[in-house]
């Protein structure tokens, strides 16, 4: 379809490409999520999932967006995705196409996604700009980044998140705070008493119980119960969403709620 132009439209998330084995069975997590592509080969499984979905030891190259082109097209069309991948090409960017039924995807990486766009328009093709200031929302908010907790015994709190939960310590202030890695993202622990001194930083605190939801991969369920039980942790509530997902509920020392959570539970494009 060379020389006539097509509209594409920006997707939400962030894209992961996977790669299992080619007996493997289909995980539940590369189903979450409004996107997915599981395309199974003699040589291979792969997978197109949210980043966010995959979990750790599988073969993936993350950090990829998406660009759907809109409509529905006749399977008779010739050259569609050579009109938008021939451009790029000269251009020097790569491409992961998915073609389904009605229309093509292309999966090109977040470091590049800007320059591609432009490509595309200097090609004749139309790509929706983002949201001008105006219209920014909560959507253009990419990642939450920090959660944070208030605890009575930061040595204590410590030991219970590093040695029950296996959580990575990445920072330490002696009576202030701990920190910890959480996939991406970092679980900070506080002391209240400090924090809501200030200091270099605004002052913050909070009494009683919080809450913080981690995110587990579907098959570790039964892990994590068993787990959980071995160190003598009440699991104090399990909840299936309406949506998809399984809860875990339990407290750490400090009476706050922390919650295991599989994907599927908020129906986000992420996966979550």
């Amino acid at each position: 379809m060379p020389g006539i132009p097509l509209k594409l439209v920006r997707m939400d998330g962030l894209f992961a490409i996977c790669r299992l084995g080619r007996d493997a069975a289909i995980p539940a997590w590369a189903t979450a999520g409004d996107f997915f592509s599981v395309t199974r080969t003699a040589d291979e499984l792969s997978i197109v999932c949210s980043t966010s979905a995959v979990p750790d030891g599988v073969q993936v190259d993350a950090g990829w967006r998406c660009l759907r082109v809109a409509g529905a097209m006749s399977l008779s069309l010739v050259g569609v995705l050579a009109s938008l991948t021939d451009p790029l090409a000269v251009a020097g960017i790569s491409v992961f196409a998915i073609s389904t039924f009605d229309t093509d995807y292309l999966l090109l990486k977040e470091t590049v996604l800007e320059a591609a766009i432009d490509v595309l328009r200097r090609a004749g093709h139309e790509v929706e700009s983002k949201p001008v200031a105006s219209e920014v929302s909560i959507h253009n908010i990419r990642h939450l980044v920090e959660a944070a907790l208030y605890v009575v015994d930061l040595e204590e709190a410590e030991a219970f998140y590093r040695n029950a939960l296996g959580l990575e310590l990445i920072g330490k202030a002696a009576g202030r705070h701990v920190f910890f890695r959480v996939g991406d993202g970092v679980l900070l622990l506080f002391n209240p008493e400090e924090t809501t001194k200030g200091d270099l930083l605004p002052r913050h605190g909070a009494k009683g119980p919080g809450h913080v939801a981690l995110g587990i991969a579907v098959d570790a369920v039964d892990q994590w119960r068993a787990r959980l039980a071995e160190l003598g942790v009440p699991i104090e509530k399990e909840m299936a969403w309406p949506k998809g997902g399984n809860s875990l509920y339990f407290r750490d020392p400090s009476g706050n709620a922390v919650e295991l959570v599989t994907p599927g539970c908020w129906g986000l494009p992420s996966g979550w």
